[in-house]
């Protein structure tokens, strides 16, 4: 006896009734290959959409910056790049901190000194920009036909979610 499940499909009787029936399983697995592959791909404003969801998510995703051989993620949402944007122009003003107390996690921080500080944040932000300027290319693609799936926008030229600093 088989652990398999035999594929069921309802059948409606004359009476209204409806009564489960027993599918070949090798039917079963044929009408499958037939759906996918009368599967129509997906339309260029379905592409698009998802590009621009691909950028949004890559975007807001975090970035890492290898800072003393360490990794340090950066969140990328909105209020952390003003926070990173705020505190990079205070390293610019007289008498900055020699460091900065980072928050990285939700009870985790990371000591940077200031000019490190103040080149992750310019690769966390041109991060941000580079998924932007990104997609000009990527609708280019699609509009072409170069890009027909929704694999093919996955594996387009997006920007790296890390760098090092020097």
């Amino acid at each position: 006896m088989s652990d398999v499940a035999t594929p069921k499909a309802l059948s409606v009787e004359a009476d209204g009734t409806h009564v489960a029936v027993d599918i070949d399983p090798a039917f079963a697995a044929l009408q499958t290959a037939w759906a996918e592959t009368l599967a129509l791909p997906p339309s260029a404003e379905q592409l698009v959409a998802h590009a621009n969801a691909r950028q949004w998510a890559l975007a807001t995703g975090g970035f890492t910056a290898i800072i003393a051989g360490q990794p340090v993620l950066f969140a990328t949402d909105e209020a952390s790049l003003a926070a990173l944007d705020r505190k990079a122009m205070r390293l610019a003003q007289p008498n900055p901190p020699a460091s900065v107390s980072w928050q990285v996690g939700p009870t985790q921080f990371a000591t940077i000194a200031a000019d490190d500080f103040d080149q992750a944040a310019r690769l966390v932000e041109d991060f941000f920009q580079a998924t932007f300027d990104a997609l000009p290319a990527i609708f280019e693609a699609i509009a072409s036909g170069e890009i027909k799936t929704l694999a093919d926008v996955e594996a387009a030229s997006w920007p790296a979610s890390s760098g090092s600093v020097s």
